[in-house]
């Protein structure tokens, strides 16, 4: 089940907004299955090792490589990209974290 110790119906009640009931109740089925289950799990896990965080919020790629051309004139790298999204959110050049600075670093 999606969240333990709530019952289905109770969840199949709170669809977000813009979501059709069907399509809802669909999703909520998807996510208690086992293959899914595993999959959260997984990535659960994975987030745990994650030290640095983005700092840019809901901007979508696109638009953050955009922002980069009009700043810096050029189609930014991979780790150019890296670090844009982790710089300080007080709009300074810095990266956000220690962790982030040196996988930048590392990767220069």
């Amino acid at each position: 089940m999606v969240q333990e110790g709530r019952p289905i119906e109770e969840i199949y009640e709170k669809n977000p907004f813009g979501l059709h009931d069907d399509q809802w109740k669909r999703l909520v089925e998807r996510w208690g299955t086992p293959q899914v289950v595993t999959q959260s799990e997984k990535a659960k896990e994975s987030r745990t090792k994650v030290h640095y965080v983005h700092t840019i919020g809901n901007i979508g790629y696109v638009t953050l490589i955009a922002q980069f051309v009009e700043k810096e004139s050029c189609e930014p790298s991979r780790l150019e990209q890296f670090r844009f999204q982790h710089l300080g959110k007080d709009g300074c050049d810095k990266l956000s974290s220690e962790a982030a600075k040196q996988v930048y670093v590392r990767n220069k």
